[in-house]
């Protein structure tokens, strides 16, 4: 059996990565699904630090757990975790669009709006 995408070429065993084609910024999405909850973030609740000061911070950290846990303990805060939280990621999806004429059906907002009222639902539910 093969796979044809509708613009012309074999598709099977590609990958390919689905989105909304709408990036949004780790923090802003998280802001966005409280927000939708029913818990707001306001300006003055946010406290914004330099990278360098938070990673420098969590290096201390990773050494005081080392010596008063002789290496037996990971802190949560880790240098590591400040680099994932502070990186810019984003996926292109030109390939999908081309190779199978992929359109997004549902916005960024549609998408949070949604997904927060079936867990509140599943939530009163349980």
């Amino acid at each position: 059996m093969r796979l044809w995408s509708g613009h012309g070429g074999q598709v099977a065993g590609e990958a390919f990565f689905v989105t909304n084609d709408d990036p949004v910024p780790f923090w802003e999405f998280n802001r966005m699904l409280s927000r939708e909850a029913g818990y707001p973030v306001r300006k003055n609740d946010i406290w914004v630090m330099p990278k360098w000061f938070m990673i420098v911070l969590a290096g201390i950290t990773e050494l005081l757990y080392f010596i008063f846990t002789l290496g037996m303990k990971k802190p949560l805060l880790s240098r590591q975790v400040m680099k994932t939280v502070c990186a810019h990621r984003t996926f292109n999806i030109k390939k999908i669009k081309e190779r199978l004429g992929y359109k997004p059906r549902v916005s960024m907002e549609e998408g949070i709006q949604r997904s927060v009222k079936w867990y509140l639902e599943l939530g009163e539910k349980k």
